[in-house]
C-alpha cells in the first residue's frame, strides 16, 4: 500500500471506538498550538478509510489543535 498525503475535511474524521488516548490541554499542548500557528502542520496525522469517512489512528493532539485554530482541512 502506498502512503499518500492528502487534505481531508476535519469534520470527516472520527476517533476509533474505545481508543484509550485522551488529549490533555497542558503546557505541551499549548506549545503545539504555537508551533502549528507559526509553522503550520509539519507532521501529518494518520487515518484509515472507513465507509465514506476516516478513522483517526495517530495525531489526536494535532487534529484537536487544528480544530481549535478554526481550520477546516488537515
Amino acid at each position: 500500500m502506498k502512503d499518500n498525503i492528502v487534505k481531508i475535511k476535519i469534520s470527516e474524521i472520527d476517533r476509533f471506538m474505545n481508543h484509550p488516548f485522551r488529549v490533555n490541554q497542558d503546557e505541551s499542548f499549548n506549545e503545539l498550538i504555537e508551533s502549528i500557528k507559526n509553522n503550520g502542520l509539519l507532521n501529518p496525522i494518520i487515518v484509515r478509510k472507513k465507509n465514506n469517512r476516516y478513522e483517526l489512528i495517530s495525531g489526536h493532539r494535532r487534529k484537536e489543535v487544528m480544530e481549535l485554530l478554526g481550520k477546516e482541512y488537515i
